[in-house]
């Protein structure tokens, strides 16, 4: 082979070297811009990460304040059915008072009605 012929060899390789080092280097700058932006995906996701735990908290906070307060609405409704027991007891013996006070009143009228038909159809008649 010439000192020419190798000449031209050596140009060929080095074109075909500029040409794989100017690729690699746009590969290179791919990868690099590929990495940053993997980086703010990674940061967002952390963002958002953060404000799910966030929310997941306020959220178990929610559950237990919705918690204390089905308890203490059971409360309520067990003491509203033992009150209203209650009630309905001492209205019965409200009624059972008060219907044998009337029977007692009707007995009183019926005595003083017995007596005033005696005292009008007595001696002066």
């Amino acid at each position: 082979m010439t000192h020419d012929e190798m000449d031209e060899i050596k140009r060929h390789f080095d074109v075909v070297a500029e040409r794989l080092a100017s690729q690699i280097g746009v590969v290179a700058k791919g990868h690099q811009l590929l990495a940053e932006g993997q980086a703010k995906i990674v940061q967002r996701l952390d963002g958002v990460e953060q404000r799910v735990g966030g929310v997941e908290q306020r959220l178990q906070g929610l559950e237990q304040r919705v918690g204390g307060v089905e308890q203490r609405l059971q409360s309520l409704e067990q003491r509203i059915d033992r009150l209203e027991g209650e009630i309905k007891a001492m209205l019965r013996l409200s009624f059972v008072e008060l219907e044998r006070r009337v029977m007692g009143l009707e007995a009183t009228v019926m005595k003083l009605v017995e007596r005033v038909d005696r005292l009008e159809s007595g001696p002066s008649h």
